[in-house]
């Protein structure tokens, strides 16, 4: 195991037990092996912005990860993340669609991006039609809904009262 692995373990596990500190240092150093370390560019940014609530420091970890990483499920997770902070925290709107974009074109299948963009574009953008597509294909790419979460529910929820002569939605 390389010993950008064992540091992101140790922080994950840190983390876990709820010892931030020693997280924040194992991702730290994880990070100065590997700088491109997609799962600790993940779990360093989340630290940042539920832990210690530095939503600049999150957004910095997660920009620096978003362009040139390995494109894996925690490249996508990360894109979404920082999304939905710049949409929320720094009303950021463009960077947010446009990292959102990205997280679909490395994915096109992550529930978690679908739902997420699918509320952006309804409650920022108020195209109605578009995020009835990104709920539409949230569920099916999770069509037991193991995946979806309430923001899911509460986007279907929305286009319901906001669209409901667009938003046909199955199951």
């Amino acid at each position: 195991m390389a010993l950008s692995d064992k540091f992101y373990q140790a922080g994950f596990d840190a983390m876990r037990a709820r010892n931030f500190v020693e997280a924040e240092e194992n991702f730290k150093t994880a990070l100065s092996y590997k700088h491109d370390h997609s799962k600790a560019l993940l779990q360093y940014g989340l630290l940042l912005q539920n832990q210690k609530h530095d939503f600049e420091a999150a957004v910095e970890v997660w920009r620096g990860g978003a362009e040139g990483m390995l494109k894996n499920k925690y490249h996508v997770q990360m894109l979404c993340c920082l999304s939905v902070v710049l949409t929320k925290i720094y009303e950021d709107y463009d960077s947010a669609e446009r990292y959102y974009r990205l997280a679909l074109e490395t994915d096109k299948d992550h529930v978690n991006s679908l739902v997420n963009y699918g509320l952006f574009l309804a409650t920022i953008r108020q195209d109605y039609e578009q995020a009835a597509l990104m709920l539409k294909r949230a569920i099916r790419a999770d069509p037991h809904r193991t995946k979806i979460n309430n923001g899911g529910y509460l986007l279907q929820e929305l286009l319901s009262r906001k669209a409901p002569e667009k938003v046909k939605v199955e199951g």
